[in-house]
């Protein structure tokens, strides 16, 4: 267990050295099963409907790069009638199971002490503090946010209308880029042109009509 105190102003809340211990890849265990399922039936519904459209149609590998991938905005036509049952069957299982579940009088238990739930709700609020990941896997750090970001040699302070004037000068940039790299015939010019692969070429186009 290990935790970094690097506060200079405001003191470490109690319970912050062993809560931090943890880790801060350590996943907190709900008490409750109700939202599990929250947006399930919703994904795989979609899902279904976009494995059934695009089923005959083959898979090219070279087009695909899973960590360079946005999912696309399109909407496909709904599943035959049969399939929609099937899906409709299966989520009225699955509530039924769960409601199951929570008439009986053991329920699951939290992985966190009450005090170390309020503790992380409270950091989570409290805009006093920073915490973040040490370099070299050296263990979560807490910071005073004052002291982290106002260190003027790492950190600028830039107004709102700063910050979308650098947005969109770097969404021109880009489109620059994608239209200057991007995928093309052998016969456009200028051949000598080292282009980026499809997938590459729909992951940035995707990445730039999500920015607001």
């Amino acid at each position: 267990m290990t935790c970094h105190n690097l506060l200079q102003h405001n003191p470490m809340p109690s319970g912050t050295t062993k809560l931090l211990g943890l880790g801060l890849n350590y996943c907190i265990r709900s008490t409750s099963i109700r939202e599990t399922t929250k947006h399930t039936f919703t994904r795989l519904a979609d899902d279904a409907m976009r494995i059934y459209a695009l089923r005959d149609v083959e898979n090219d590998e070279g087009d695909y790069i899973p960590s360079l991938y946005i999912k696309s905005d399109y909407k496909f036509r709904p599943v035959p009638v049969l399939i929609e049952r099937a899906l409709a069957t299966f989520e009225t299982k699955i509530k039924i199971k769960q409601q199951d579940l929570r008439n009986r009088k053991r329920h699951p238990s939290m992985n966190l002490t009450h005090g170390g739930w309020n503790l992380v709700q409270h950091l989570k609020q409290h805009n006093d503090y920073v915490i973040v990941a040490g370099d070299k896997n050296l263990g979560p750090c807490i910071l005073d946010r004052s002291v982290h970001l106002g260190n003027r040699r790492n950190y600028k302070v830039l107004t709102r209308e700063g910050v979308l004037n650098r947005q969109q000068g770097f969404i021109i940039q880009l489109r620059n880029f994608i239209s200057r790299y991007g995928p093309r015939e052998d016969y456009r010019e200028p051949v000598h042109y080292t282009c980026i692969s499809n997938a590459e070429d729909t992951y940035l186009r995707r990445a730039v009509k999500k920015v607001p």
